[in-house]
Parts: C-alpha cells; structure tokens; sequence
C-alpha cells in the first residue's frame, strides 16, 4: 500500500486506488460557526471525492472512510446521508447525461466581419457548434517578423510618420508622459 496526498494505491493481484481524506488536518467541525451551505459543500465534496475518483474495487471502503471523518467531526447522520444521497445522485445522472446526450457537431469556417456571429447564432439552435479560423497569424503578432512599416495615406498629416514614435505629453504637475507606439502618430 503507498498514500500519496489524498490516494491511496492498493497492489493486490492488480493495482487499485482509494481517494479519501486521510491527513493529519481533521475536517471542518459540525460546531463551527460556517453556514449550513459551507458544512453541506464539505460532506458533499468528501462523498463525491469517495465516489468519483476511487476505483470500483474500493469504493465502499472509501465512502466508510470519508463518513467515519464526518462522525468524527460531529456531523449529524441526516446531514451525512443528505449529502452522499446528493452527490450519489449527481453522479449518477451526470453519467446517464453523457451516454444519452449527442455531442454537438464541430464546424470549422472563416471569420467574416458582418456574417460570422449570426451564423454562429443560428448554429447555436440547431445544436452546431461553430469555431472560427483567423487569418492573423504569429508573424504578425511579432514585431520581429512583422511586415515593414507602410503607412497609409492620411487626410491631413500633423507630423511625418514614422516607424516607432517616441512621444512625450506634458502634464499639468510639471512631469511628462513618455511612450512609444508602433502605430504612425496620425492614426
């Protein structure tokens, strides 16, 4: 048998697993001055931990395990048979949804401007889902690797353009706004 954090890995004639809370940290007391909400989460995380995460081989000792933490800490057995009734059903009807529910249809097409998110919206009802490709690239993301400058005409140009303009703008308390823009100044 090895325990690493919070699983348990049992060698028999094949390997097995067993996750429970088995540290030196006692859980939460029932006494304690957390809401009703905050103990119910906890009694439903050690019992969903117990149930989802151990091997089939092991799962009753560990939901034992995860209960007899509880009753050490003073839970009531209402609230610990509550809350494992809870997560045994969530994890049962999560696992009946996976198998019944078809998975959506993935559709891959261009970025249009106008057209994309309503067609995005129209593929969302008939249960499609649509992903964008993108013609922006990494090499234009790098400003090593990126196109060269080429500024577009403007109507009325302030300054020159320019390729990475430092620039400065004074403030009222006497110091200055320093920067620097790949962008032409009169964009």
């Amino acid at each position: 048998m090895l325990q690493f954090l919070d699983v348990k890995l049992v060698v028999s004639p094949i390997l097995c697993w067993e996750c429970g809370r088995q540290s030196l940290k006692p859980v939460l007391p029932a006494d304690s001055c957390h809401s009703k909400t905050v103990k119910s989460g906890i009694i439903r995380s050690l019992s969903a931990n117990a149930l989802k995460r151990s091997c089939s081989h092991h799962v009753t000792s560990a939901v034992h395990g995860q209960m007899d933490q509880l009753a050490h800490a003073r839970y009531r057995d209402s609230q610990i048979t509550s809350g494992l009734l809870s997560s045994l059903f969530r994890c049962c009807v999560a696992t009946e949804k996976r198998r019944d529910e078809p998975r959506p249809i993935r559709v891959v097409v261009p970025f249009f401007h106008l057209v994309s998110n309503n067609l995005k919206s129209v593929a969302m009802k008939l249960n499609v889902r649509l992903l964008f490709s993108n013609d922006f690239r990494l090499d234009r993301l790098t400003p090593f690797s990126s196109q060269p400058f080429s500024c577009k005409n403007h109507r009325t140009t302030f300054i020159p353009c320019q390729k990475n303009v430092v620039y400065a703008i004074p403030m009222a308390c006497g110091f200055r706004y320093v920067g620097q823009t790949s962008r032409c100044v009169n964009d």
